[in-house]
């Protein structure tokens, strides 16, 4: 059994869908069909009260989004330059340029100025913002509505942040025309591997459904497609945490809490990344004010504990290369501890005790 403390998610999380994938097999639909697909496409259509389309992973997700709203090769897709490196290799993937919005100082979400001077200089045919940390991106409402001025599709990335929810019991996720998510092992939500999309529009439903199954409509293979689905035999495995999603919502916050309690205690120089109680605990970034988080990281992992570096700073990746791919900002030095329902309070205390003495 792995030790949790080295692990970004519960080995264990699955343990409550045995049942349910023991029945997917039995019944023989282990495909893009199945009872547990359904339940879990009705799932979360009602929690959104919009459309979905259940896909492989994230990713996908992310570039099914960008299909649906016709971005092709060449088209700017304005990003921002802080996220994981999905963000951009979906834009990559349909051919399109990515252009980088500047984070904000000694933060991962984009500066609202950064975008408006990208405006002045290109024309993009989408916006795509990444609700990092669990996190809404801030000013979303001014983004919404530069996008509703100028006729630009807005996709929000929510793939940390399934399960997070503004003050009026919303689901972050709502601005966009498209949203996607990710039920990746480490995520707020799991099934090893899937992803999701919903739509403000049922035209564009309607579009990337077909998209997502080869082109296939009422009447037969007529247009562009490929296979981005879903199998039962994963939405068994998502379905058993979505039934027990809240449980899971509140184990996370109590780990998040016990967190900062034991970071207080430890009184060295590190700030954790604010995230409101309402908002899901993906993993808990720390800023590291003095020490070096790549030596820091390095020697938590070879002492067996989970511990990587922050969001990657997308412009100064390899294989980007566009000229037009200009930027400006810095990645913050934040380091990722693990939150998940495996981890007990004694295991927050170790962790935070190994932290103490890698950075004093």
């Amino acid at each position: 059994m792995a030790d949790p403390k080295a692990c970004f998610f519960d080995v264990n999380q699955y343990s409550h869908s045995d049942g349910y994938v023991k029945d997917c097999i039995e019944s023989g639909y282990a495909g893009r069909v199945g009872y547990y697909v359904d339940s879990c496409t009705s799932f979360i259509s009602k929690m959104y009260k919009a459309d979905c389309v259940m896909v492989a992973n994230g990713t996908l997700a992310l570039e099914l989004a960008l299909r649906t709203v016709d971005v092709r090769c060449g088209d700017v897709v304005i990003v921002p330059n802080v996220s994981f490196v999905a963000t951009v290799n979906a834009v990559l993937s349909v051919g399109a340029i990515p252009a980088f919005m500047a984070n904000r100082m000694d933060d991962v979400f984009p500066d609202i100025e950064s975008l408006h001077y990208l405006l002045s200089r290109h024309k993009p045919k989408a916006i795509i913002v990444a609700n990092l940390y669990g996190c809404p991106t801030p000013e979303l409402g001014k983004i919404r509505a530069i996008c509703d001025n100028l006729g630009i599709a807005l996709i929000e990335d929510c793939a940390q942040s399934f399960g997070s929810f503004y003050e009026d019991k919303t689901p972050v996720g709502c601005y966009g025309d498209i949203s996607t998510f990710s039920f990746f092992s480490n995520k707020t939500i799991a099934c090893g591997q899937g992803g999701a999309l919903v739509f403000k529009n049922p035209l564009l439903y309607t579009k990337a459904l077909s998209i997502s199954n080869h082109g296939r409509s009422k009447n037969d293979f007529d247009s562009y497609g490929t296979n981005y689905s879903f199998n039962n035999i994963s939405a068994a495995l998502l379905w058993g945490n979505l039934e027990n999603m809240y449980t899971i919502l509140d184990y996370r916050n109590n780990i998040y809490d016990e967190y900062l309690f034991q970071i207080r205690r430890m009184n060295v120089k590190v700030i954790p990344f604010k995230i409101e109680h309402n908002f899901a605990k993906w993993m808990l970034p720390l800023k590291l004010t003095e020490a070096n988080p790549n030596k820091v990281v390095s020697r938590m992992t070879e002492m067996g504990f989970a511990c990587r570096l922050g969001m990657q700073f997308l412009p100064l990746l390899p294989h980007i290369k566009d000229t037009r791919c200009t930027y400006k900002g810095e990645r913050p030095d934040h380091i990722l501890l693990p939150i998940h329902t495996g981890l007990k309070k004694s295991d927050i205390i170790e962790i935070t005790n190994r932290l103490k003495m890698e950075i004093q």
